[in-house]
């Protein structure tokens, strides 16, 4: 995980939560889990709609490439079923932890995800995709312009 940087769940928490209403595009991270070492890497993307912000999540399935697994609602990730139109749980292992992981940024328990996981990007901007260049940047997660710096 050389390429990867650590983040922190506040940083991470400041994309989905406190930018509610606002598209952001979606930055790359992977969550760790500290017990089990496990990884599992994501791409989330917040598209608002009717007032209500979606929260969409893809999960790596090879290097960098992506599939869509649902959307973030009541708690867990979601997904309409293609064939009988039934809103389902997506009850995945990677479906479970990122349902975790937004739980807890929303309800802003970061200690007991600092607890519990770690936290990782790639030197891209979470929010719109931009190569990180500067250390402050690289260790919050965000450029400057989407972190409200100048």
């Amino acid at each position: 995980m050389n390429h990867l940087h650590s983040l922190s769940p506040k940083n991470l928490s400041s994309l989905f939560v406190s930018d509610e209403g606002k598209r952001v595009n979606g930055g790359v991270f992977t969550i760790r889990s500290k017990k089990t070492l496990k990884d599992f890497t994501f791409r989330i993307s917040q598209v608002p709609f009717k007032g209500y912000p979606y929260l969409h999540v893809k999960v790596e399935k090879g290097y960098m490439e992506f599939g869509y697994m649902g959307y973030f609602r009541d708690g867990v990730i979601v997904k309409k079923d293609k064939n009988t139109g039934k809103t389902e749980v997506v009850n995945t292992p990677a479906g479970n932890a990122v349902s975790w992981l937004l739980r807890k940024l929303k309800e802003g328990k970061f200690t007991e995800l600092e607890q519990n996981i770690q936290l990782f990007h790639i030197g891209k901007c979470l929010k719109c995709g931009k190569t990180l260049t500067d250390a402050i940047s690289i260790t919050s997660g965000f450029g400057p312009v989407c972190r409200g710096g100048k």
